[in-house]
């Protein structure tokens, strides 16, 4: 099996996504999660947030490049 090796920066970068994430659950579910919305749509929800923050992260380290 074929390991995959990342440099700091990219499982540095992994890590906060990840905990972002969480914490978006952690939010979502406190306001959304009493029976309106699905897990799905939540979880959804949260993978999208984390898209949109580190797309404007590299979007602004590319701008100051």
């Amino acid at each position: 099996m074929d390991q995959i090796n990342y440099s700091e920066d990219q499982s540095e970068a992994c890590i906060q996504a990840s905990n972002l994430r969480q914490k978006a659950l952690l939010v979502l579910f406190k306001h959304f999660g009493k029976g309106d919305y699905s897990n799905t749509s939540i979880y959804e929800c949260a993978d999208d947030w984390v898209k949109r923050q580190y797309s404007s992260i590299h979007w602004e380290g590319e701008r100051q490049k």
